[in-house]
């Protein structure tokens, strides 16, 4: 029985070894291992290599660079945040639009945190509390709004102004809190006879605040700081006689703030 005689000639042989399909360096030192393969290895007739001829686990032990696998369990390192460097005039510009949608529903809907940075650091200045993490902060503003939500039937934020400070990356936010409490909106709404969101926004109280998102080069909020809340005057005026009233029966005199720092 005579053996089938293969019809590649010694040119074909060596057509796959010429072809640059690896760096030059590579494959002189794969010229012993290309012959090995060919004389086990069928080759197409349009001279490219078949996919089994050259093993994947191969190219690694020619290679002057190995491949590093990286620990799924490894943590990233924060970044510190004077590494997080200064963004630009676009992007602050963006920041400004998101907040100036956002920032006017807190207490009906989920804020949007897609421009927040996941370690997001949150430093409340009005409550004397701080939390850090993208998760933490959005439960901690959950919570604030769920705190407010019950005792006031009636309470929604408005942005007052909104600008950037281009030299420090910041975006300077100043809100108003208009709310009502429950004996408040009763009393309002018997009085007006109507739920109109007009009538309660004329008979409401206030307080104002003052919140800078630091901006960092990726064009994400970084660290959020919310300070300087000024309450109502009316409010303030109303403390002051109830105060007066105490310092009278009880013979001290208090000094109420009307701001809180």
């Amino acid at each position: 029985m005579k053996a089938k005689q293969s019809a590649l000639t010694l040119d074909d042989t060596h057509l796959v070894c010429r072809r640059s399909f690896r760096p030059p360096s590579l494959l002189l030192q794969a010229d012993p291992f290309c012959s090995k393969h060919l004389k086990s290895t069928a080759i197409s007739k349009g001279g490219i290599l078949s996919p089994i001829l050259f093993p994947r686990d191969s190219f690694a032990q020619f290679s002057s660079v190995q491949p590093t696998r990286s620990s799924p369990d490894k943590q990233r390192t924060p970044v510190p945040f004077y590494e997080r460097g200064k963004p630009n005039w676009d992007q602050l510009q963006h920041v400004i639009y998101r907040l100036n949608e956002t920032v006017p529903w807190f207490f009906q809907r989920q804020l949007d945190l897609t421009f927040y940075a996941e370690d997001v650091l949150f430093t409340n200045r009005i409550h004397g509390t701080e939390v850090q993490g993208l998760r933490h902060y959005w439960i901690y503003l959950g919570t604030l709004t769920l705190m407010y939500r019950v005792p006031c039937p009636y309470i929604e934020m408005k942005v007052i102004s909104c600008h950037p400070i281009v030299d420090e990356g910041v975006v300077s936010l100043r809100w108003r809190a208009q709310y009502l409490g429950i004996l408040e909106f009763l009393t309002v709404t018997a009085r007006a006879r109507s739920t109109d969101i007009e009538v309660y926004r004329k008979h409401s109280r206030w307080f104002d605040g003052v919140s800078s998102f630091y901006v960092g080069a990726d064009g994400l909020v970084y660290k959020h700081v919310a300070d300087r809340v000024m309450r109502d005057p009316d409010e303030y005026e109303s403390g002051k006689r109830k105060f007066g009233l105490l310092s009278k029966i009880f013979g001290f005199s208090p000094k109420p703030s009307g701001a809180i720092a």
